[in-house]
């Protein structure tokens, strides 16, 4: 399993989903980013259930959805990984690199 998949694994096993939402609320996503991440992370809703409120296709849900985690991975600080609870151990981007 990659970083990336490791980390994705940890915002979905993120117990206090209102903080998470708080947390990506916060940064600087498009409202297309932050619809496709709450409803992935939030509602635990599968990439390819996503289209159907979001209005655009299974295949630019998974693009947009990948530079979302990007911009995640880049904004969230130290602090806000261990708030959500996510190891420290993950907290490096180099460690979610594919």
């Amino acid at each position: 399993m990659t970083g990336l998949e490791n980390f994705k694994k940890s915002l979905l096993a993120c117990r206090n989903k209102e903080l998470l939402e708080k947390k990506l609320e916060a940064l600087e996503l498009s409202k297309l980013e932050l619809i496709i991440m709450k409803r992935r992370y939030i509602d635990g809703l599968f990439i390819k259930q996503i289209p159907e409120f979001s209005g655009v296709s299974e295949r630019w849900v998974k693009k947009v959805h990948a530079r979302a985690i990007n911009k995640t991975l880049d904004g969230l600080q130290v602090a806000d990984l261990l708030e959500l609870g996510i190891p420290l151990k993950v907290t490096s981007r180099s460690l979610f690199k594919a």
